[in-house]
Order: C-alpha cells, then structure tokens, then sequence
C-alpha cells in the first residue's frame, strides 16, 4: 500500500470539510473566534489532527477499541465546557440531543473520525518510524517519543531486564 505522506494535512483538511458542513447545515454555530475558515475557527481543524493522532497512539499500545474510545472521551469533557461558554452552540438537531445539547449523529462523527485518524497513521507509518517519530518509547518509564535514537539505545542498555 502506498504510504500517506502527510496525514495531517489530509486529516486538517478532511476536519475543517466535516465542520463546515455542520456549521452550512445550521446544526451549529461557533462563538467568538478569531480566525475562522468557513465558519470554522482554525484551532477546530488543528484540534482533530491531534484529538486523532492520540486514537492511533493509544491504538498502537492498547488495541483499536481503546484507541477510539480514548480520544471520543475527550468529547465528554468539551461538550459541557463548550456549552457554558459559548465555544459552540447546538441548533438544529437533525439527531437526538444527548448530552448537554450534542446529538447522536455528533458522537458517530467522532468515533468515525477517530478510526479515519487510525487508518491514514497507519498510511503514513510515522508513528513506527525510527528516529523522534510518535511511538511510546518502551523504556522503562522513558517517554522520549522515538526509539532507535541514541539516547533511547542507551536507556535500553541501562534498563535492560537481565537475562535469566
């Protein structure tokens, strides 16, 4: 399979597409910002380029499922923050309203997005690349974000469990 040579790009773009969709369709509408792209303020994009690097990252140490979930959970958090200050606010429900004004429809956005997130990683492989790439470090309790740097190979001798 050919590798994604920029999942971010793809995934911010892809993002802000997904947004200003909801934003044309009147299901909501963000507050005061001050950089906005078709209605979408430019952090909202940035922010599932992360919210779906930190799926693939737990992903890759405790399996897809917690990977999603993971990073939907950070929903959980910014529903109710976003509701009492007007970051965003819900207007036309085309779904149930299920917590504090997000609909169902908004939840199956997330863990979609979160398994897109997983999927153009995995196209890229920078997560599993050597030198400083994303992957959690497994040495001892050393999160250097790389692993076959210097400084890691020599952490990994230090730690090394004996053999037995």
């Amino acid at each position: 399979m050919r590798k994604l040579r920029h999942p971010g790009a793809v995934m911010g773009l892809f993002a802000l597409g997904l947004e200003a969709t909801g934003v044309a369709s009147g299901a909501y509408v963000y507050g005061d910002f001050p950089l906005k792209i078709l209605g979408v303020p430019l952090c909202i994009p940035v922010m599932w380029v992360l919210v779906m690097a930190l799926a693939y990252v737990m992903r890759t140490e405790h399996g897809p499922l917690v990977g999603v979930l993971s990073a939907y959970s950070l929903d959980l958090v910014l529903e109710p923050i976003a509701y009492y200050t007007g970051i965003w606010t819900w207007l036309e429900p085309y779904s149930l309203q299920v917590y504090w004004g997000s609909t169902v429809a908004n939840a199956l956005v997330w863990l979609g997005m979160c398994c897109v997130g997983i999927k153009l990683w995995e196209l890229n492989d920078t997560f599993s690349a050597n030198k400083h790439s994303f992957s959690l470090c497994r040495v001892k309790d050393h999160f250097h974000m790389g692993c076959q740097c210097r400084e890691c190979l020599e952490l990994a001798v230090e730690f090394r469990e004996p053999d037995i």
